[in-house]
C-alpha cells in the first residue's frame, strides 16, 4: 500500500514537473524563496535518508553525531545539485529549449515509479 502512494505521489511531481510554463522558462523567471521552500518540503528524500540511516533504538549520544554527518551530506547534496542543475539550465536556455530541464526530470520521475513497481513484483 505505501508503495502504491509513493508511487502516486512521485507521478505526480511528474505531471507538474512536465507542465511548468514553458513561456516562463524562455524569460528566465525567478525562482522564489516560496517556491524552493516548497519544494523542499515536498521532497520526500530527506526524510527517507533519515529513516535508513539512523538506528531506531539509539539514544541521544550516538544520534547527534550521525545527524550531523547527515546534514552536511544533505548541505553538499544539495549545493552540487543546485550546480548542476544551474549549469543545465543555462545551457538549456542557450539551446532555446529550456523546457528540456523540466521534461528530462519528469521522465526520470516516471523512471522512478517503475523501478519502485518493478522492485515491488520481483520481491513478491
Amino acid at each position: 500500500m505505501l508503495r502504491v502512494a509513493v508511487s502516486v505521489y512521485i507521478l505526480g511531481l511528474a505531471v507538474m514537473l512536465w507542465r511548468v510554463n514553458v513561456r516562463e522558462l524562455r524569460r528566465g523567471a525567478v525562482v522564489t524563496f516560496r517556491q524552493v521552500l516548497l519544494a523542499t518540503l515536498l521532497n520526500p528524500k530527506a526524510m527517507v535518508f533519515a529513516f535508513l540511516l539512523l538506528p531506531l533504538q539509539a539514544g541521544a549520544s550516538e544520534l547527534l553525531p550521525r545527524l550531523g554527518v547527515i546534514a552536511l551530506l544533505i548541505v553538499m547534496a544539495g549545493t552540487a545539485w543546485v550546480m548542476l542543475g544551474a549549469t543545465l539550465g543555462r545551457g538549456a536556455r542557450r539551446l532555446g529549449r529550456p523546457e528540456l530541464i523540466s521534461r528530462t526530470g519528469a521522465v526520470t520521475l516516471v523512471a522512478v515509479t517503475g523501478l519502485i513497481w518493478l522492485q515491488s513484483f520481483l520481491s513478491a
